[in-house]
């Protein structure tokens, strides 16, 4: 038997003018172990779950108490996002997230009973309008805009990074696999940069950049 611990919205800062909104079912297994099941949801205008999921990964972490070694993770996105149909995937995390497709059938036999419904649609919309979404607007704008480099936020999840290990070790809040709330990840990024030195960009192709060729490529 399990236990449904959660069945709502989770909205989560990431520093910029509107939030990440998704929505969680939570799993509570008889062993103690637990299965969540993030949904992206219509009116999230931030980051994607799919974009998100390491920072989702810390909230519920943090929000629930839990570790790592606690938790599954699937996530789904509805059909009216990606070319007309669900998809439904398990997130593994090494800690790199990794995807792979399942069907709902096996998300459900790990949940331990069948996944309660979402509220409809319009009734789902308005909710997350009421949690700080937002609608798609059309907004006429140069093409190209310079933005200053120092005012973009820090990175939360170095994929690939030479020196990526060195992130994970600031991101571990404590001994026992908790991890840190998104937002802290934003400061563990900022260290994390600021703490890199000459050799070491230079030693990482992903912070070695030549930004001259860079603007001539996207022009």
């Amino acid at each position: 038997m399990s236990q449904l611990v959660y069945h709502d919205l989770i909205v989560l800062p990431l520093g910029r003018e509107q939030p990440t909104i998704f929505w969680l079912r939570l799993f509570k297994k008889a062993d103690s172990s637990y299965v969540a099941v993030v949904t992206e949801v219509p009116g999230n205008l931030s980051t994607s779950v799919v974009n998100c999921i390491s920072g989702i990964l810390s909230e519920i972490l943090r929000r629930f108490e839990l570790t790592a070694t606690q938790l599954v993770v699937y996530e789904i996105f509805p059909r009216t996002y990606r070319g007309g149909r669900t998809e439904l995937d398990r997130v593994r995390f090494q800690p790199d997230p990794s995807w792979r497709a399942v069907d709902r059938a096996a998300i459900e036999h790990d949940c331990g009973q069948p996944l309660p419904p979402l509220p409809d649609h319009a009734e789902l919309h308005q909710r997350v309008l009421d949690a700080g979404g937002g609608r798609y607007i059309t907004i006429r704008q140069d093409v190209f805009e310079a933005v200053d480099v120092g005012s973009l936020p820090p990175p939360h999840n170095p994929y690939q990074c030479a020196h990526g290990s060195r992130f994970e070790e600031l991101r571990v809040a404590d001994g026992k696999g908790r991890v840190r709330s998104f937002v802290d990840l934003l400061a563990v990024g900022r260290t994390f940069m600021n703490g890199l030195s000459k050799a070491d960009r230079e030693s990482c192709r992903y912070h070695v950049a030549n930004w001259r060729a860079i603007g001539d490529e996207s022009v």
